[in-house]
């Protein structure tokens, strides 16, 4: 997992590459896995 820094916000980014890492990150407690949330108020 590879840390973005995303700039003047001040929120970091992490990019998952591979099916072992996106797994691993499933227990990561730095990510958030509430998509409903993510996804809340955007259009498609």
């Amino acid at each position: 997992m590879e840390v973005i820094s995303s700039g003047p916000t001040r929120r970091s980014s992490y990019l998952i590459t591979g099916y072992a890492e996106a797994r691993e990150a499933l227990g990561d407690a730095r990510l958030s896995k509430d998509t409903a949330a993510f996804f809340a108020g955007k259009e498609s």
